[in-house]
């Protein structure tokens, strides 16, 4: 009786046990990373997981040119609860960091600003996409 009792007890705190650790997996973001231009393109070229969101006010700028395989997306809101690395910038980072700011706590994949915005991108170099 008295091990039955153990057993009992024992699987609860398996089950107890699974939940949290399935729990911890699942955790919000808790802070953003700044990088520079040359992490982001190899975070570009290397992370199937990421979305790179070009944060800047109008779609013009989106339009004229933009970080390759970029959106263009103002809505902090469309990203809420999503499981996907986060690249976010604008024109100079200014704008980029607000954004990644208010992304902390509301997904769960990683959140990259890129420092310098797409500024700094052209800068150190690399490409851009037109239109």
């Amino acid at each position: 009786m008295i091990r039955h009792k153990y057993i009992g007890l024992a699987l609860i705190f398996c089950f107890l046990t699974a939940g949290c650790l399935t729990h911890e997996k699942n955790k919000y973001t808790t802070t953003y990373e700044n990088v520079t231009p040359q992490e982001a393109y190899n975070l570009i070229k290397n992370d199937s997981n990421l979305i790179v969101v070009d944060v800047r006010g109008c779609p013009c700028h989106y339009n004229k040119e933009h970080l390759p395989h970029a959106i263009w997306d103002t809505n902090v809101n469309d990203f809420y609860n999503t499981t996907k690395d986060l690249l976010i910038y604008c024109e100079t980072g200014y704008t980029s960091t607000q954004f990644c700011k208010k992304l902390v706590g509301h997904v769960y994949g990683r959140i990259y600003n890129l420092e310098g915005g797409i500024e700094a991108w052209k800068k150190a170099g690399y490409e851009v996409e037109k239109g």
